[in-house]
């Protein structure tokens, strides 16, 4: 039985699967499992994965119909034999020490977390790392404030997890979902764990395409943030005890789901038409999840206002040069107005006060 199962959800990364692959194949720690879970692939994934799987028996290859990342990764925890189990993303790579390094911290931990390095096709690689932690530690449940945990228990492929720990607690990733599920899945392992170790250097490479960064708006973004949100206060009762400071501080990622719509439908190129974008930007004003977020809880500074007032046009060009204008405007306005009220105020003065004021002005009656 090897020490460690890692697992990849296969899904149209033909033109980097061979990087990501041959990263796991120079690892300096050697006595693993590589579970390729194809979720039906249209390119040229499959035979990629079965071209590696021919050349090294450590590699087994899964194929299925399309069913989603979840359900890639919950086949993967399925079929792992290891000690421990790790995620790896088709389209990125590690270095060659990771898993030796995250091992050897791992006697006295439940799940070993690293830090990982942003690559871009430029070149740049901007650190990921935990701002809240200064140096590497090991965290105990007490040691989760609410502010840490969030920041914390992001991605799963920057982290190695025991499996007995998975297991006895039956840990899966929520099926249905198109984003947080990562988060969930930590939020559950985390919880269970009496120990995370956290090493403050980076081992993963997470690639990212500027020229595929253009999102896409989908109408069931709002949808989908609820069932994130009502899945991640599930875990968040079932881990850690339900905790009222946790369950704030996920709220606010809830609220961050709609802002992030309005940021994405500002974009000319995210496949609605300016009409259209409109119309979505006044049906997330309207969303009474949102707008009962910002009343309690202030959420969304100056655009959670916008919201409230049902300001349409401003959030559509909230940041842009419209925007720019008028706070231009705005400001000068208001300079304009401060510095004839300082006038109004230094003639006063000038005057003898208000006292000097009424004597003038008695004088002229009188005379």
């Amino acid at each position: 039985m090897p020490v460690l199962s890692l697992i990849i959800p296969v899904y149209k990364a033909e033109k980097h699967l061979d990087r990501c692959i041959d990263s796991i194949l120079r690892q300096t720690f050697g006595d693993w499992e590589l579970l390729l879970i194809d979720d039906g692939s249209p390119d040229r994934c499959p035979e990629i994965c079965e071209d590696f799987a021919e050349k090294d028996s450590r590699i087994q290859v899964i194929h299925q119909k399309n069913a989603g990342v979840s359900a890639a990764r919950n086949k993967g925890l399925d079929l792992a034999r290891g000690e421990w189990i790790g995620f790896v993303d088709a389209d990125d790579w590690i270095e060659p020490d990771m898993f030796e390094v995250l091992l050897a911290q791992s006697e006295n931990a439940d799940v070993v977390m690293c830090d990982a390095l942003t690559a871009y096709d430029d070149g740049r690689r901007e650190p990921d790392t935990i701002t809240q932690l200064p140096e590497s530690c090991f965290l105990g449940h007490g040691d989760f404030f609410p502010s840490l945990l969030p920041e914390f228990a992001g991605a799963v492929w920057r982290c190695i997890y025991r499996r007995s720990l998975i297991e006895a607690h039956g840990v899966r990733f929520p099926v249905g979902l198109k984003f947080s599920e990562d988060r969930i899945f930590n939020l559950y392992a985390m919880g269970f764990s009496q120990k995370v170790c956290y090493l403050k250097k980076p081992f993963y490479l997470r690639y990212v395409n500027l020229e595929s960064c253009v999102n896409t708006y989908h109408p069931d973004h709002a949808q989908q943030g609820k069932k994130a949100a009502e899945e991640t206060e599930k875990a968040i009762a079932a881990a850690w005890e339900d905790n009222p400071l946790i369950q704030r501080a996920y709220l606010s990622q809830y609220a961050d789901t709609f802002f992030r719509s309005l940021s994405i439908l500002r974009d000319s190129r995210c496949g609605l038409t300016k009409k259209e974008r409109m119309e979505a930007i006044r049906e997330i004003c309207l969303n009474p999840d949102l707008r009962s977020m910002i009343e309690a809880g202030g959420y969304g500074g100056r655009q959670g206002k916008m919201v409230l007032k049902n300001q349409y046009f401003r959030l559509y060009h909230y940041g842009g040069w419209i925007t720019k204008i008028y706070e231009k405007w705005l400001n000068t306005w208001y300079s304009s107005w401060l510095y004839q009220k300082i006038q109004n105020v230094k003639e006063l003065c000038a005057s003898g006060g208000l006292k000097g004021i009424l004597e003038k002005l008695a004088g002229k009656l009188h005379r």
